[in-house]
């Protein structure tokens, strides 16, 4: 939380992480009685003042899989986050996941925590 994008590598956008683990629920759909609702990770307010969405996952880096499985779940929570049914809309101009693959798992004091060398 509040730190630049940019800082923690140098090819994402500059923009400071805002909003950890937020919940959305849409207006209804097309009319319809259907809406959207879900938790997201992470918002980046970005230099222009549009925002990115960034969701975690726990699997393995393969892009093609994470394009095919998660898009749809991005672009969800994106029409969510710019239709509100209550609140300020919130402009998405950049989405994207991060997929760790950890080496190893454990249970500390009630947290789960895991180790695992990065890379972006």
């Amino acid at each position: 939380m509040g730190m630049n994008l940019s800082d923690i590598h140098s090819s994402l956008p500059s923009g400071i992480i805002e909003i950890q683990e937020g919940y959305m629920k849409s207006k209804p759909i097309n009319g319809t009685n259907c809406f959207l609702s879900g938790r997201f990770d992470i918002l980046t307010k970005l230099d222009d003042g549009t925002y990115a969405l960034i969701d975690f996952k726990i699997t393995s880096p393969d892009e093609e899989k994470i394009l095919k499985k998660y898009s749809s779940q991005l672009h969800a929570y994106k029409f969510a986050l710019e239709n509100p049914v209550k609140g300020k809309p919130i402009k998405i101009s950049k989405m994207g996941v991060v997929s760790i693959n950890p080496e190893e798992m454990k249970l500390d004091g009630g947290f789960s925590g895991f180790s695992k060398n990065l890379s972006i």
